[in-house]
């Protein structure tokens, strides 16, 4: 699935996630009980869970299982969280994390704006639906 490495928003910047990622995702969000309380996954226990994480994503990613990117603040590059499609024939389901003091800010509906736009431009994909 053709999907752009890097997308600008007026205040985001995704890009896929890299190995040195691991330390920053792990400190922002994956070890954050409230912030996982919902995900398909559950918190981090210590930096090599993270980084066991980032490895399968990146894997996937390449792979064209899953379109991941994280999410940053472009003012200052600082990690916000993370927006995931997971990949199934026609159909891709996504959802989006991110670190507690991001929330309430319209971060996610930014990112999502964007991200869907992205993936709904792929003649292939039919449907997308959110995990929640």
């Amino acid at each position: 699935m053709p999907f752009p490495n890097e997308i600008l928003t007026e205040r985001l910047l995704l890009r896929p996630p890299t190995e040195t990622d691991a330390e920053r995702m792990f400190a922002r969000y994956c070890q954050d009980v409230e912030v996982c309380r919902y995900m398909s996954w559950e918190p981090h226990t210590s930096i090599d869970d993270t980084i066991a994480f980032a490895r399968k994503t990146i894997a996937d990613n390449t792979a064209g299982l899953l379109v991941v990117r994280l999410i940053f603040f472009r003012e200052t590059g600082e990690l916000l969280g993370s927006i995931a499609g997971a990949i199934q024939s026609h159909r891709v389901q996504f959802g989006y994390c991110l670190a507690r003091d991001a929330w309430g800010r319209g971060y996610a509906t930014e990112a999502a704006r964007v991200y869907v736009a992205e993936i709904m431009s792929d003649p292939r994909v039919w449907r997308i639906q959110a995990y929640c």
